[in-house]
């Protein structure tokens, strides 16, 4: 399913093209870029999510080596919170796990709603 869908064969609106069409650099130094890698999803067109599917995925690393999904392993890696923050500038992912209490076979539309934090303001999730 992409955007501007409506059904309607004779519309031009379903051609809007998507993916990177411009980019430019701000500030005084500008570097010079000379290949572009664009990468995709964990597997490429056999993505390895098929619960949520291949669009939705990010741009960062972690996504598209899949530490989101359920059954990484992620034993070596250290231990932290997300409300200590990091100590460089940078990106940082965070793993955990809770119990729900639903039965096996059943569907229910669940969400998780993380409240903003005033003591650390600071953090952002997604």
């Amino acid at each position: 399913m992409g955007l501007e869908e409506d059904w309607w064969a004779a519309g031009d609106d379903f051609k809007t093209p998507r993916g990177i069409l411009n980019y430019r650099f701000v500030g005084t130094n500008v570097p010079a870029v000379s290949v572009w890698k664009v990468t995709g999803n964990l597997g490429g067109e056999d993505f390895a999510d098929k619960t949520r599917g291949g669009l939705n995925e990010g741009g960062l690393y972690g996504e598209r080596q899949g530490w989101h999904l359920p059954g990484f392993n992620d034993a070596k890696w250290a231990t932290g919170s997300p409300t200590k923050g990091i100590s460089n500038a940078g990106v940082s992912f965070f793993r955990t796990t809770f119990s729900l209490n639903i039965p096996q076979g059943v569907d229910y539309p669940l969400s998780l709603v993380v409240g903003n934090s005033t003591v650390n303001s600071h953090v952002r999730s997604q």
